[in-house]
């Protein structure tokens, strides 16, 4: 008798299966491509300010602000000064991307500087797996190079611009097989210039405006490089369908957002925390929290959505949960495979970079995902399968009705809103009612389904608050 009213109420309601293979899924949102830009604001805001910091709180600004006040600054004093200043950045830049590329590419790296000021033998102190380096940093003329060459003491490293490379002085660092290079010459005077002509009037080192530019800059890179890839899964998917564009121009629109929001949030995080720093320049944990809050932002945003979803009546509450699991684990595996995909793209260009960590994060965020919903699944296994050879007692059987009751009102709850919508009762389906309390495509698939099984609907008077009869299947008889 059980086994007949489900088969009754598996023929009157259609498949979710049916339905899961309708619909589709936009691809993730690329969060590893989103955690690449917020880092990369935070090195070049880490920079600019950490290099402020020191400028104002050494000679450059004092001899400037003197040679302005005393009225004898000329284009060739201040050259002079920026020149001057040029090493003080030099050193702040240096020290910022040692600490974040420990975060970056997961090595265990520190970078700090000197603890005295114009220390003769090392400006920075790097220690890596244990081992300590010590960096002499010079950004002079050649002439001054070659000078500093021959005056440098036994193990330390010569670290120089990365367009003044010669002898035994290096402008490129490398760390199991992880190149970091240093900028040139003419990228700290700007700089430096830069960072004189705000501290002198007073300004920020660090625009809104600007922060805002760069964001939306490397959001539109992301997006296009998503958009290229989410309409290639549409046509080897299903290439007998007209591209989804709406599909597509949300997952434009999900990566732009997140990855604007993410980089602003690094900067301000970064300028904060640096702004009262002076020579105790730190961004490795800013450049953590960062990496973590930028994998997580994505799939809040992916969590709020299905929670509208479940507002509306588009998806039940075990769904819900099922998703939510879904992208815990997909932002869980993409915060800690990120480092490894960061390896990758530090050894192809700057197109193949790009491509290779939305490429890769998305294959992370969809095992993350599968491996989320596996776990969900097993648990609710675990919690609701009987122990093994033992009856059920009275309070577990109480417990188990109770729950399908709850079940059952949500559904009905869920039903009656589609229902008040005119929209298809189905989950997760938003199209207009057609009849059967279904869409004209699930209605379509429905009749099929009837016809190819040799079954026909009757109606069965079961009236809900009002709401239309619902229809239960019957066998066909006579046939």
């Amino acid at each position: 008798m059980s086994d007949l009213l489900s088969r009754l109420v598996g023929m009157a309601i259609p498949h979710e299966d049916d339905a899961r293979e309708e619909r589709g899924s936009s691809p993730s949102v690329g969060t590893v491509s989103t955690q690449n830009a917020a880092l990369s604001a935070v090195r070049h805001t880490g920079a600019l300010v950490a290099g402020a910091n020191l400028l104002e709180a050494t000679g450059p600004l004092a001899e400037l602000t003197a040679a302005e006040t005393r009225g004898v600054l000329d284009a060739a004093r201040r050259e002079l000064i920026t020149k001057k200043g040029r090493g003080v950045v030099f050193e702040a830049a240096t020290v910022v991307q040692l600490q974040e590329a420990g975060e970056r590419y997961g090595f265990k790296l520190s970078a700090q500087l000197s603890t005295a000021a114009n220390n003769p033998r090392a400006d920075v102190l790097v220690t890596h797996a244990g081992l300590d380096i010590e960096l002499q940093l010079k950004c002079g003329d050649d002439k001054y190079i070659r000078a500093a060459l021959r005056k440098q003491a036994d193990g330390v490293v010569m670290l120089v611009p990365s367009d003044a490379v010669q002898g035994q002085a290096v402008g490129v660092l490398d760390f199991d097989g992880v190149e970091i290079e240093s900028p040139t010459r003419d990228q700290l005077y700007a700089q430096t210039e830069k960072s004189l002509d705000r501290l002198s009037a007073g300004e920020p080192v660090v625009s809104f405006a600007e922060a805002a530019k760069r964001a939306l800059k490397d959001s539109l890179v992301a997006a296009v490089i998503v958009a290229v890839i989410d309409i290639a899964s549409q046509v080897l998917e299903k290439p007998e369908q007209p591209i989804d564009w709406k599909r597509t121009s949300k997952a434009v629109l999900k990566v732009t957002a997140t990855t604007v929001v993410t980089s602003l949030l690094a900067t301000a995080n970064t300028a904060t925390a640096l702004k009262a720093a002076g020579r105790a320049i730190e961004v490795a944990s800013i450049a953590r929290g960062t990496r973590a809050a930028a994998a997580l932002v994505p799939h809040a945003i992916d969590v709020a959505i299905d929670f509208s979803r479940l507002s509306s009546g588009e998806m039940n509450r075990a769904q819900f949960v099922r998703k939510a699991s879904g992208h815990a684990g997909a932002a869980t595996a993409e915060y800690l495979a990120f480092p490894v995909l960061a390896r990758i793209a530090a050894r192809l260009g700057p197109i193949g970079s790009v491509i290779a960590m939305i490429a890769g994060g998305l294959f992370v965020s969809f095992v993350g995902r599968k491996a989320g919903e596996f776990i969900h699944d097993m648990a609710v296994d675990l919690l609701s399968a009987p122990p093994a050879g033992q009856q059920l007692v009275e309070g577990q059987v109480s417990a188990a009705v109770e729950r399908l009751q709850r079940e059952t009102e949500h559904e009905i709850a869920r039903r009656v809103k589609k229902a008040e919508k005119r929209l298809c009762e189905e989950p997760r389906c938003s199209k207009p009612h057609h009849a059967r309390g279904m869409c004209k495509r699930h209605y379509s698939r429905w009749w099929r389904r009837q016809r190819r099984f040799n079954w026909r609907a009757y109606s069965v008077a079961l009236p809900l608050r009002g709401r239309p009869t619902l229809a239960v299947a019957g066998r066909k008889q006579g046939r």
